[in-house]
């Protein structure tokens, strides 16, 4: 337990805490930070620190707020409390860096490793068979070859499960009502939304959310990326996490990919640095679903 936190107000902490990312899924880190802080204040209150602003037993509560609660070091002991009471439950909260802007993010998450099991919550088997299909899509071989880890409407039509007749049922409106979905339950993104706002729904592309490739990543491993077999999953070179948007090396055969904020992290430290693999300048690398 974090020394800033009153030992008789900790328990109702984390479990509004809890409660906060629950009902988000996943938010920024920062967010987590500010409830926290928020909460911390609320609850010693109630218990008599009716001044922290002057109070001195309140100090290390004060500095909290003031200076260090959005560190991620004050915040891990609650989360590690949060996992603890979750453990039975095979739930857990995870921290994770979002692709794009690299802001570190929580989600709450479904430790079962099935995937059918993750998403049997929120989503119908039908709705399931789909969601598998769809990420069969995201993560196929030509996906790999083409650096193209996002699905379009017409992908997401033609991942619906066939009828007796091996024929698709489900007509585009109901495709795009099905991403749409998936979309509000946090599991895809659109991609990438800065270039896409002038653009119909039906010509948006899609690919997984933070919060799914937090809850995922254990399953499209050990699924896309299997011992013995040739692997459909890229990584980034920088943090070894998955990789689905970034910068690739312009190379034709390297591998090296690098998610935005790790490769803008690089090109600031050293500049003139050269890909790993083949030795081409990092700053002529490209930029993939951004």
């Amino acid at each position: 337990m974090s020394d800033v936190f009153e030992p008789q107000i900790y328990p109702a902490i984390t479990q509004t805490i809890l409660q906060i990312i629950i009902s988000n899924r996943c938010m920024p880190l920062s967010q987590v930070a500010s409830a926290l802080a928020k909460t911390n204040h609320t609850y010693l209150q109630s218990i008599g620190y009716h001044d922290i602003a002057t109070n001195p037993d309140a100090e290390p509560v004060r500095f909290a707020i003031d200076h260090d609660m959005c560190e991620k070091h004050l915040i891990q002991p609650v989360l590690e409390t949060i996992n603890k009471q979750l453990g039975d439950f095979s739930f857990a909260t995870k921290i994770t860096r979002d692709q794009e802007s690299g802001q570190l993010c929580v989600s709450f998450v479904n430790m079962h490793s099935s995937a059918g099991t993750k998403l049997a919550t929120t989503l119908t088997p039908a709705e399931i068979d789909h969601f598998k299909n769809i990420l069969h899509k995201i993560f196929s071989s030509s996906s790999f070859q083409l650096n193209n880890f996002a699905v379009n409407l017409a992908d997401i039509v033609q991942a619906y499960p066939k009828d007796a007749n091996n024929k698709t049922t489900l007509t585009a409106a109901q495709g795009l009502a099905k991403i749409k979905n998936l979309v509000s339950l946090g599991w895809f993104v659109i991609v990438p939304l800065s270039k896409q706002l002038s653009q119909t729904q039906a010509e948006y592309t899609y690919t997984l959310s933070t919060r799914a490739l937090a809850e995922l990543d254990t399953y499209i491993r050990s699924t896309f990326d299997p011992e013995g077999a040739d692997p459909t999953v890229r990584y980034c070179s920088g943090c070894s996490q998955i990789w689905t948007i970034g910068c690739s090396c312009p190379t034709p055969q390297c591998n090296s990919r690098y998610h935005k904020y790790c490769y803008e992290g690089l090109i600031e430290m050293a500049p003139s640095t050269e890909c790993r693999e083949c030795q081409t300048p990092i700053s002529s690398f490209q930029p993939i679903g951004f």
